[in-house]
C-alpha cells in the first residue's frame, strides 16, 4: 500500500487531535518541522507516533514562511503520496506541484480555503492570485477545501479540478470537556467581553479597547478579557495604560490549557473579533459562546474560511466592515439589549456545532481524500 505523507510546516497543540486521529484512520505521517520557530504565540506539539520531523528554515523566524522545501522532497520515500497545506507564500507549494507534474511525487492533494482571502475582491492582484491558484490546483490529484464555499469557488471556475470539502474544525471535545470539569467561572461583570487569540498586528486587538468604551457607555460593569501573547501584546499593554489602565480591562498572557481557558469562556457572554478570524471562531463555538465579527469587506477583514461557522442569529452576528468600532458596539448592544433573544441564540450554537465542527466529521471528510492517494 501507498505511504500517504500529510506535510504540516508546524504542528499547533490545537492540530494534534487531528493529525492523531488522521494516523489511526488512514495510518498518514505528518512531516514537519524539526525546530519550530520560537515567539510566535503558538504553542507547539511535542513528539507523537505520528509525527516526522526534519530540518526546515523559516524566513524572519515566521512560521508562515518555511524556506528550505527541497529538504521535505528529500526526506519523501520514491512511492508516496503528499498532502499538503496550500499557500502562495510559500515555496512548498510550487515544489510539490511541479515534484507532482515530473512523477517524483505519485499522488498530490492540497488543503485549501479555496479562492484568495487577503486582497480586494476584483482587484488586479486577487485576480492573479486566484489565477495562479487554479494553476497549482490543476496538478493535484485532489483539492481538500475547508468549507463549502471554497469547494463552489473552484467548481465554479473549474470544474475539472476534483474537490471535497473537508471543513476545518478543532476537537470540540476538549472545550466540552474543560467546561464539564471546570470548578469556577471567572466573571468580573456583565456583559463580560472575551477576545482569546494571537496578537498580531492584522489581529486589529486595539480596537477592542474603543468597541469596549463604547459598549460601556451603554451598560457600566461591562468587562473586556483579552487572552493571548505575540508581537502585538506589548503594544496593547502600552495602549491600555495610556487609555488610563481602566480596571474593568483584564489583559492575559496567552494560556494554553484548556482546563485553564474555560474558567475565562464560562464566564463570559461573548467573543469578540475586531480583526481577522479562524479557528479562534470555532473555539469560542465550542463553549456555546456568540460570536460578533466585521464581515468580509474589500478592504477586510480577510478572515480565514471558519469565518462561514458566524451565522447571523445562530451563531453571532456579523457586523459591515465599514462600521468599524461604532458598528461592533452597536451590534453588541443590540444583543444584550434584547435578552430573550440572546438566549435563543445561545440556545442554536451546540446544535451547530454538533453538525459541523466535529473532529470526527473532519477525518471522515478526508476519506474521500485517502481514496483519491490511494486510487
Amino acid at each position: 500500500m501507498r505511504e500517504v505523507y500529510f506535510f504540516q510546516k508546524v504542528v499547533p497543540h490545537y492540530r494534534e487531535p487531528l493529525f492523531r486521529r488522521l494516523h489511526q484512520e488512514y495510518g498518514w505521517t505528518v512531516i514537519t518541522a524539526a525546530e519550530p520557530p520560537a515567539g510566535s504565540g503558538l504553542s507547539f506539539v511535542g513528539d507523537q507516533p505520528y509525527l516526522k520531523r526534519i530540518p526546515i528554515d523559516f524566513f524572519c523566524n515566521d512560521p508562515r514562511y518555511p524556506t528550505d522545501i527541497l529538504s521535505v522532497l528529500k526526506a519523501l520515500p520514491r512511492d508516496v503520496a503528499l498532502i499538503s497545506e496550500f499557500s502562495l507564500y510559500f515555496p512548498a507549494t510550487y515544489v510539490f506541484a511541479l515534484a507532482r507534474h515530473v512523477g517524483r511525487l505519485n499522488r498530490l492533494a492540497f488543503h485549501t480555503h479555496g479562492p484568495n482571502l487577503a486582497r480586494k475582491p476584483g482587484s488586479v492582484l486577487a485576480c492573479l492570485s486566484d489565477n495562479v491558484r487554479l494553476r497549482l490546483f490543476k496538478e493535484a490529484d485532489v483539492v481538500a477545501t475547508y468549507t463549502e464555499a471554497g469547494k463552489n469557488w473552484i467548481s465554479s471556475v473549474d470544474p475539472s479540478i476534483p474537490t471535497v470539502t473537508i471543513e476545518n474544525t478543532i476537537d470540540i471535545a476538549g472545550p466540552r470537556n474543560a467546561a464539564a470539569n471546570a470548578q469556577n467561572a471567572y466573571r468580573f461583570g456583565w456583559p463580560q467581553m472575551l477576545f482569546c487569540g494571537r496578537l498580531t498586528k492584522e489581529r486589529n486587538a486595539l480596537l477592542l479597547f474603543d468597541v469596549f468604551a463604547k459598549v460601556a457607555e451603554r451598560y457600566p460593569d461591562a468587562r473586556l478579557v483579552v487572552i493571548g501573547g505575540g508581537e502585538e501584546a506589548n503594544s496593547l499593554q502600552q495602549e491600555w495604560r495610556n487609555r488610563g489602565g481602566d480596571g474593568r480591562i483584564s489583559l492575559l498572557e496567552g494560556i494554553y490549557e484548556e482546563n485553564l481557558l474555560a474558567p475565562w469562556f464560562l464566564g463570559s457572554d461573548i467573543f469578540v473579533l475586531p480583526g481577522p478570524g479562524g479557528l479562534s471562531i470555532n473555539h469560542a463555538l465550542a463553549y456555546g459562546i456568540p460570536v460578533v465579527a466585521f464581515e468580509s469587506g474589500p478592504r477586510g477583514a480577510f478572515h480565514g474560511p471558519e469565518i462561514a461557522y458566524v451565522v447571523d442569529n445562530e451563531t453571532g452576528r456579523l457586523v459591515a466592515s465599514e462600521s468599524g468600532a461604532s458598528g461592533m458596539a452597536s451590534a453588541i448592544v443590540e444583543l444584550f439589549d434584547d435578552q430573550p433573544g440572546f438566549e435563543r441564540l445561545k440556545q442554536r450554537i451546540p446544535s451547530f456545532v454538533n453538525e459541523k465542527l466535529q473532529i470526527e466529521t473532519m477525518v471522515q471528510n478526508f476519506r474521500a481524500v485517502n481514496e483519491v492517494l490511494h486510487s
